[in-house]
């Protein structure tokens, strides 16, 4: 596993621009429940059409979420800790664009590699608000498409803010939404 063997549940992340004291923060939060966290320090170019630094959750944690068994004070542990992380990175990393936070949380289900930008400047609400649309997308991903668990491809889950959804976008789709946007 990538994280902690002691940890059944995990997150791992890198890259992130966090100060000693915020990591320990974060990881106590975390630890409290049983989640493990791990940040990586990766060095050296990185060309992608990734714009952000990506939150991983390992695949205990997305098949609780799918199956809807995530006690809800574990979930909300879950969300805040990743909040502070997304709010520590949309404060530190360069950004071309303000309303990008720079942070995204990256998954697996079945053999599809999910990429979900967090976008910026939500409070906390709106913040629980938006996991709650993650997790219920990734809930109906994970039961309508076998495709998607037996195929390797990469879906991107975006928040459309002028009809306030996720929508579900494959590769091609993100790759010209990103060449549009620095365009602009």
């Amino acid at each position: 596993m990538w994280f902690d063997e002691e940890y059944k549940y995990g997150i791992a992340t890198k890259n992130i621009p966090l100060s000693p004291f915020e990591r320990k923060e974060i990881e106590g939060i975390l630890n409290e429940q049983g989640i493990g966290f791990f940040c990586l320090e990766e060095r050296g170019i990185m060309n992608s059409v990734f714009t952000s630094i990506p939150i991983y959750l390992n695949p205990e944690i997305i098949s609780l979420i799918i199956n809807g068994l995530m006690m809800p004070a574990f979930y909300d542990v879950l969300k805040h800790a990743i909040h502070i992380m997304a709010s520590k990175i949309s404060m530190r990393v360069h950004k071309n664009d303000p309303s990008e936070s720079g942070a995204a949380l990256k998954f697996k289900i079945g053999e599809a590699d999910i990429h979900a930008e967090i976008p910026s400047n939500l409070n906390n609400e709106q913040f629980s608000s938006y996991m709650d649309m993650i997790a219920n997308t990734v809930s109906i991903l994970s039961k309508s498409d076998e495709n998607i668990k037996k195929n390797r491809q990469q879906l991107f889950l975006m928040y459309n803010y002028d009809k306030e959804i996720v929508e579900i976008k494959s590769i091609q789709e993100y790759a010209d939404i990103q060449k549009n946007r620095k365009k602009l």
